[in-house]
């Protein structure tokens, strides 16, 4: 009997997340110093709470997707890490 596929779901949650807060670390970051021109990143961040908890929430499935993982997820998933690194460098600029 074949196992049932779990699929990315919840890694994808993740990076997902990681990649906004990567961003507005970017945005944060940029000046070098920590100021009152950074509480608009910061409600950002408060805005995307819903998002960032549904990463947490699933985090616990997330070795067993990356156990079943097959080429076709692989790929989607360094594909969205490319698009993760390139969206944060350009946060940078």
């Amino acid at each position: 009997m074949q196992k049932e596929k779990v699929g990315i779901k919840e890694i994808k949650e993740v990076l997902i997340a990681l990649e906004a807060m990567g961003i507005i670390g970017m945005k944060i970051a940029n000046d070098k110093k920590v100021d009152l021109a950074d509480i608009p990143h910061v409600v950002s961040i408060l805005k995307k709470f819903d998002m960032l908890e549904e990463a947490v929430k699933g985090s616990d499935k997330i070795l067993e997707e990356f156990k079943d993982l097959d080429e076709s997820e692989v790929v989607e998933l360094v594909t969205m890490l490319f698009s993760l690194v390139r969206n944060i460098k350009k946060a940078k600029a």
